[in-house]
């Protein structure tokens, strides 16, 4: 989409306050300057569209993978994200949250395949910092620049989250200066109780002020929430609101959603103190399968190199699931996760067999396990004992 202008607009029947914590918009002018080859970029997005007709799944599994080096053709470089099932023709953005790298690698390990790419674009900065915002009006204190502040703090008491009145379709306008292609927008919500306040507001990107801008076309669909896990964020550990286990191999946590969802992002926050970094190269994976506790599903995304105390956004591009994984492959480590929040919406056909709703197949499957691990042992002992007793 094209425009200078992106409006936030909340277009409900009822007043209500539009509160935005932090806004983050990626993509570039409409002439682009060609960067110098030999320059490193911190590279925020890497967005790859698919081919169409029955081949487009040959890239599932394929990873993005930034650095300097050329070591195994740039293979060897950190890995930004994995392609995981996506539909033919569609165009899916990966976030890699400013990794550095001269070059850009798209590798399928592991397999002999060929590896079609239809289009592959690289956002490098938020351009929003650079625009001029305004809201429909003011609540107290909280102004409209503090939605892109750069601030990602979603508590409203410490004053870097805009804030309106209560009104009817409140709206905030960020002013790009000029025309931009715009790739991604990034809405970081509050962590109160008023986050339910954004459900359902609306993003508009074009050129027109007609009606302040709320008449340019909408992105894609209206904000849609899962309720967060918890309402606390806080990523000091020693505060209690942080999850852990034991210091195992393979350790993992699983979220049950009770129902097929489509998952549009992830969001975890990191604990803040000198262990932080445990959670480096944890996979987030998303699927229907308890295979391996749900470990072997499909891969949205992987936590590389985190700060302490930051709340990291992944971005899943509707992957589908029943059950979302947090799991760290191949060592023996503590997994300490302090806030994890989903945002998606559910499917309309989960395709589970006949009217069993997941709940009801997870149970049957643990039936079956146990039967096949007591009873079936318990069957095959009875049969070597009589074929003993017809030996005598």
């Amino acid at each position: 989409m094209e425009g200078p202008y992106i409006n936030i607009v909340n277009p409900t029947k009822t007043k209500t306050c539009l509160t935005l914590c932090e806004v983050e918009v990626i993509g570039q002018p409409t002439i682009i300057p060609t960067p110098s080859p030999e320059k490193t970029h911190k590279i925020n997005t890497v967005t790859v569209t698919i081919r169409e007709g029955s081949y487009y799944n040959r890239i599932n599994g394929a990873e993005i993978r930034i650095g300097n080096s050329l070591d195994n053709n740039g293979n060897n470089n950190p890995r930004c994200a994995v392609i995981s099932h996506p539909a033919p023709e569609s165009t899916n953005t990966y976030e890699c949250k400013g990794m550095e790298g001269r070059y850009v690698n798209i590798m399928t390990p592991r397999q002999k395949q060929y590896l079609t790419l239809c289009e592959v674009k690289v956002t490098e900065t938020d351009i929003a910092k650079g625009g001029v915002a305004t809201q429909s009006s003011q609540y107290k204190s909280a102004s409209r620049n503090k939605a892109i502040d750069g601030n990602n703090d979603t508590n409203i008491n410490y004053g870097s989250c805009s804030t309106t009145k209560c009104e009817l379709n409140p709206w905030w306008r960020l002013d790009l200066l000029k025309t931009h292609k715009i790739s991604t927008v990034t809405v970081t919500i509050c962590e109160d109780s008023s986050y339910k306040n954004i459900d359902g507001a609306e993003i508009h990107i074009g050129n027109s002020l007609c009606d302040n801008g709320n008449v340019n076309p909408r992105w894609k669909s209206p904000l849609m929430l899962i309720e967060p896990l918890m309402e606390t964020m806080t990523s000091a550990w020693n505060h209690g609101s942080c999850s852990t286990t034991l210091n195992l191999l393979n350790p993992w946590w699983r979220l049950d959603l009770l129902k097929m969802h489509k998952i549009n992002t992830v969001t975890v926050t990191i604990r803040e103190d000198s262990h932080y970094n445990r959670i480096n190269g944890a996979e987030i994976r998303i699927g229907n399968s308890l295979e391996n506790n749900g470990n072997v599903n499909p891969s949205c995304a992987v936590i590389l190199h985190p700060a302490p105390g930051t709340t990291e956004i992944f971005f899943c591009n509707g992957m589908e699931g029943h059950y979302i994984n947090v799991y760290i492959p191949g060592q023996k480590q503590y997994l300490t996760l302090c806030e994890v929040k989903v945002t998606g919406e559910p499917t309309k056909n989960p395709p589970f067999a006949g009217n069993l709703n997941p709940p009801i197949l997870y149970y049957i499957n643990i039936l079956y396990c146990n039967f096949v691990s007591h009873c079936l042992s318990s069957i095959i002992y009875m049969f070597w004992f009589a074929f003993l007793l017809c030996l005598k």
